[in-house]
């Protein structure tokens, strides 16, 4: 219940956001984490990918729905001059599957812009989110999933792909 009632907070307040570091921000997604950790029923990578997914809405409508607006009113009144990555992220739907190459391509397209013309208060947040993506996600080689090994050996692909259901 708490947990719930953190998200949607954020989503009722998103202005309280402005001024949290990421800790504060993603302090409902521990909650959540553990509580489905303590079932004993999910796998390691199933749980960071949850992670993930819960601090990566917090951060898109808490202190980045702000830049999102910024980004948006931008290029509405000055069309053809952001990079067609973040006018992509701005006006589609986000993918289905996350994967370490889409989300540090989507931080390495947005990251100029956020510089260029959001507020200076988001960037150390918006590092650290990039950053933590790629940890939850198991790309910058900190966190060895034991259970996803099997899942990788088995697969037809290269890539590590997380589908968000």
């Amino acid at each position: 219940m708490k947990s719930w009632f953190r998200r949607s907070s954020i989503s009722w307040f998103p202005g309280k956001t402005k001024s949290w570091n990421l800790t504060e921000l993603t302090d409902h997604c521990n909650d959540y984490y553990v509580c489905m950790e303590n079932t004993k029923c999910y796998k390691d990578y199933v749980l960071f990918e949850t992670f993930d997914r819960c601090s990566h809405d917090a951060f898109s409508i808490g202190p980045m729905s702000f830049c999102n607006k910024k980004l948006k009113d931008f290029h509405k009144n000055s069309p053809g001059i952001l990079p067609s990555c973040v006018v992509d992220f701005l006006e589609k739907a986000p993918p289905k599957k996350w994967t370490c190459e889409n989300t540090k391509s989507l931080g390495d397209c947005l990251l100029p812009q956020v510089q260029k013309h959001c507020d200076p208060g988001l960037l150390p947040i918006f590092n650290e989110h990039q950053a933590a993506r790629q940890y939850y996600l198991g790309c910058d080689g900190k966190l060895k999933f034991k259970d996803i090994e099997n899942v990788i050996a088995n697969s037809t692909t290269n890539s590590t792909e997380i589908e968000i259901l």
